[in-house]
Parts: C-alpha cells; sequence; structure tokens
C-alpha cells in the first residue's frame, strides 16, 4: 500500500503542511528539529491512532497556537491506496480542543474513514505502516513497560480482537486492583472476588496468547527473512517472558538473561500452555492461589501488564551485553521483521517510515541498509508500495543508484532536490 496524500492542520511544530505522493522510496532532507520525525510520527499515527513517540495526546498540538485560542481543531488526513481494494480513500483524525476561562482543558477526537465517522477500533490497520525512530532504541535497552507498550502497538492494527480486548482488560484490571485495596480493610469473601478473577482470566489469557503467537511467528520469519544482513550475520531472536505467576519465574528469567540465553530458553518456556484455553486455566489457578499476597500487596501481581520479552543475539541478552550498533541493528532487523509479518496477515505491504536511517553508518553499511529496505517498495511492481526516510543531508542517498525522490522539508510542504 502507499499513501497518496498526507495534510496536516496544527500537529505539533507545523501549522498546515500537505503533500502529494506516489510509490517508491521519498527521502525526505531537513536540518535538526526541522519535523522530519513529526512528519513520520503523524503518517505512522494513522495505523494504531496512537503515538509512538509518546503516550500524552497534548503533546501532539501545535503549542504556541494552544495556548493562544480558546477552541482548536489538529488533523492528521491522509490518502491512501491498498493493494487489496481497487479505489483511494481517506483516513483522518481530529482533535477539538476547548479551554475554559478557568484553565481547564476538554479534548474531543474524532476519526473519519472515507469522511464518514467511525469508531476507532474499526479503522484500525486500514492504513498499515511500520515506524522505525532512533529513539526506539528503548525497546531493547528500556523498561519492560516500553516493551509491552512496543507489543500493543504493533499487534493492535492486525489483530481485530486485541484492542477491544487490552481495554477490556485495563478496565477490570483496575477494578481488580481496587477491590485488593479493600480486601486492606475490610473481609472479601472469595465468592466477592470470583467474578473479577475469570474475566480477568479470560482476557489476560487472550493478549498473552496472542503475544505469545505473535513472538513465535516473527522468530520464524527471522529464520527465513533475508535480512540477516542488517544484524551484519549474527543470529537474532526473540524471547517471550511471559507473567504466569510461577515460584521461581522472575528469578529464573534474571539468571537466564546473564549467560547464553538462547540455549537455556526451553527451561523458562515449558511451563507455558499449549492452547488458550489451558493458559486461561492456569492463569485463574495462580491468581486465586496469588489471593493472599496480593492483598497484602494491593494489586495484580501477574498477566499482560507484567509481561516482558528480550532480544537474543548470538543466545546473549542484547540489553545486557548489547553494544549501541548491535541495538540498533537488532531493532532494524525488527521492523524488516514487522513489515513482512504485516504482509503475511493481511496481504497488504504496510509504508516503512524509516528516520535518520543512515545516521552512524560508514558508506558500505548504509548502501546494505539503505538498500534491503528500498527493494520492498522497488520490487513490488503489482502491488505499489512506499519507503519514507530521512536525513540531514541528500549526498549519502544520490551515491547509492537506486531510484528514489529526493526531498526538501519545507514548513508548509516538500519541494524536489
Amino acid at each position: 500500500m502507499y499513501l497518496t496524500h498526507l495534510f496536516l492542520e496544527r500537529f505539533r511544530r507545523f501549522v498546515y503542511w500537505e503533500h502529494t505522493f506516489t510509490p517508491g522510496v521519498h527521502v525526505i532532507v531537513a536540518e535538526n528539529a526541522r519535523g522530519k520525525t513529526t512528519l513520520l510520527e503523524a503518517a505512522a499515527y494513522l495505523s494504531a491512532l496512537a503515538s509512538h513517540r509518546t503516550s500524552r495526546t497534548r503533546e501532539l498540538f501545535n503549542q504556541p497556537l494552544l495556548l493562544a485560542s480558546a477552541e482548536m481543531v489538529t488533523r492528521i488526513r491522509a490518502g491512501f491506496l491498498r493493494e487489496d481494494e481497487p479505489r483511494e480513500q481517506s483516513l483522518e483524525v481530529r482533535w477539538i480542543v476547548r479551554r475554559s476561562p478557568q484553565g481547564g482543558m476538554s479534548l474531543q477526537r474524532e476519526v473519519l474513514l472515507n469522511r464518514v465517522k467511525r469508531k476507532a477500533v474499526d479503522v484500525l490497520g486500514r492504513v498499515l505502516t511500520v515506524l522505525f525512530l532512533p529513539q526506539m532504541l528503548s525497546i531493547v535497552d528500556g523498561s519492560p513497560e516500553q516493551r509491552r507498550r512496543y507489543l500493543n502497538l504493533t499487534l493492535a492494527p492486525v489483530l481485530p480482537d486485541y484492542a477491544p480486548t487490552l481495554a477490556r482488560y485495563t478496565h477490570v484490571l483496575e477494578q481488580r486492583n481496587a477491590l485488593l485495596k479493600h480486601a486492606q480493610v475490610r473481609a472479601v469473601s472469595p465468592a466477592e472476588m470470583d467474578p473479577w478473577d475469570r474475566e480477568w482470566a479470560r482476557l489476560a489469557a487472550t493478549l498473552m496468547w496472542h503475544r505469545h503467537q505473535a513472538l513465535q511467528e516473527w522468530n520464524a520469519l527471522l529464520l527465513q527473512d533475508g535480512g540477516e544482513a542488517l544484524t551484519q550475520g549474527e543470529q537474532m531472536r526473540l524471547l517471550y517472558l511471559p507473567a504466569l505467576g510461577q515460584e521461581d519465574e522472575e528469578a529464573r528469567a534474571e539468571a537466564l538473561s546473564f549467560w547464553n540465553m538462547d540455549a537455556q530458553a526451553p527451561a523458562l518456556r515449558e511451563g507455558f500452555p499449549k492452547d488458550r484455553a489451558a493458559l486461561e486455566a492456569l492463569l485463574l489457578e495462580q491468581v486465586k492461589r496469588r489471593f493472599p499476597l496480593e492483598r497484602l500487596r494491593g494489586h495484580t501481581t501477574l498477566g499482560p501488564h507484567r509481561d516482558d520479552f528480550r532480544f537474543l543475539l548470538n543466545g546473549q541478552d542484547l540489553t545486557r551485553f548489547g553494544s549501541r550498533g548491535q541495538m540498533r541493528n537488532a531493532l532494524l532487523r525488527l521492523k524488516w521483521v514487522e513489515a513482512r509479518w504485516y504482509r503475511a496477515k493481511t496481504g497488504v505491504l504496510p509504508v516503512l517510515l524509516l528516520d535518520e536511517i543512515a545516521a552512524e553508518l560508514d558508506a558500505t553499511r548504509r548502501q546494505r541498509v539503505v538498500t534491503i529496505f528500498s527493494r520492498m517498495a522497488l520490487e513490488s511492481p503489482d502491488a505499489p508500495a512506499q519507503v519514507w526516510m530521512t536525513s540531514v543531508e541528500a549526498e549519502p542517498f544520490r551515491t547509492l543508484g537506486l531510484e528514489m525522490h529526493l526531498w526538501q522539508l519545507t514548513d508548509t510542504g516538500l519541494r524536489p532536490l
């Protein structure tokens, strides 16, 4: 698929910005802090209906105009064409912000598909993108919370029940935790906990099974994806660390992460259930067994909100032993796998949005990395595809010998270089 048009209104630093695109490789050039990453963020927002850069919606708005206005509309609108549908379509997300004289702010988000208002869950994945940002290295070396957020944003566009299940799970988890806190000051019977335990286990099993399956499928693609050059021939795998509440789970994960995790990974995975029903039964059993501990702590101590996964390179945990270069390479390869997985799931090749992909690379490595991703767009004549790359300079791309469009970013659009 590819984007035919992108329009931004009062989105971050841009007041009005607009450009029409064709399939192929587009290199967007500008100095730092001129909005290159913002363009990619806006296009990627249309895929997951969330920002990969921030969870605070207010940061998406043009701040000077927001402070100066009693009412403001911020908008992302794109035209797109998918290979599985014959007609061009449009997707728009707009936020209506109103400020009260007392300084309060109300926010309303609307999503429109082909100019018709729709529920957000109904348009997830209509636009498919894969986003690489240098700051996404935190997926590799950051907290488990950052990896969980990455999984949520990646799975939701292509697994129809994932986003609604996650929303329901978050609500049930809050209610169950509130009941656990009440149990610290008054008696709460097992019968009172049981409905929440069962609903929690059902939802938790759905999310964790999706994550388990996705990581298995990604590992299968890592064995055949043709992207080995992105990690310079080193073997890469992903290891799911589900929070199932088993006795020595945390200790085993900690020990295995120090050395030769790949060789010992089967021992860590041996307790994972064979199907979703068995997973739900295990979670229900564990959460009931943990009730005395959870009542003492006042929160639920297992489940998808405590999951993690690790990057393994040649059997070692990148979080502990990887260099910055290895982490960047692993993240690039993950993005290659992500694009392949989206296509396998939907039949649609996503738009690749790659920020500063050539930074920190020598000429040989730059040629290899840019070529690998460019081929996805250049070698699909029957299914037009699109890659956006950003850079602070155009010259390194001119010498690659690849067919691409070079653009200079301005405050209102793009002009050819």
